[in-house]
């Protein structure tokens, strides 16, 4: 704990440095993910669970959480839950996952996207969390395809597109809602254009 040269006063090495062994030399610093708050020690402590430090670390408090654990600074810390992630060390609480993504793991450090033409809420921990966008069709946790025109679907989630009721139209895909013939017009179901709209009789 101690540095200086044979036969001459020695210097006890200061925080955050330590010397195991007698003789001369000098004091070594403290290595990543341990600290040393006396003056004059022999060895490092190592840092509270799920935290790191930097080199010549001199106090508790430069223990601080790792990327995807959450606490304060000098505790041991825990790992964000699933459906919540921590980017950067140190203090701080996880974050939900943002809309439209999703995370299925602890200790994550950023979220994973929903598949194409799907959505989540916040907070999702679960592929299957990523339903169908409107005017899309599919199953929860793939990838969803536009409803093709003529056809509609008007609320997220999984199921099918359905089609245009007679006396309307839709002339492209993704569609949220079907289109009124003009007046005095009708058409079939499923009409995926204008033109499908033809005068009634009289």
């Amino acid at each position: 704990g101690f540095e200086g040269q044979d036969g001459l006063a020695c210097t006890a090495c200061v925080m955050g440095k330590y010397k195991g062994v007698n003789g001369s030399g000098s004091c070594s610093d403290c290595g990543a993910g341990t600290y040393l708050n006396v003056t004059g020690g022999s060895v490092c402590v190592g840092c509270p669970t799920n935290t790191d430090s930097l080199v010549a670390g001199d106090a508790i408090t430069d223990c601080i959480c790792n990327v995807g654990f959450e606490g304060w600074d000098g505790a041991a810390c825990t790992a964000c839950s699933e459906g919540t992630y921590k980017l950067v060390n140190g203090s701080g609480a996880c974050s939900d996952c943002a809309a439209g993504t999703y995370l299925n793991k602890t200790e994550g450090s950023g979220c994973l996207s929903c598949p194409s033409h799907t959505y989540s809420l916040m907070g999702s921990d679960d592929i299957s969390d990523c339903i169908c966008n409107v005017g899309f069709e599919g199953q929860d946790g793939l990838a969803c395809t536009a409803c093709v025109m003529g056809k509609y679907k008007g609320v997220n989630g999984s199921g099918s597109c359905s089609d245009c009721g007679a006396g309307t139209y839709l002339n492209v895909t993704g569609g949220s809602v079907c289109v009124g013939c003009p007046t005095n017009t009708d058409s079939l179901v499923a009409g995926d254009a204008i033109t499908d709209c033809i005068c009634n009789v009289g």
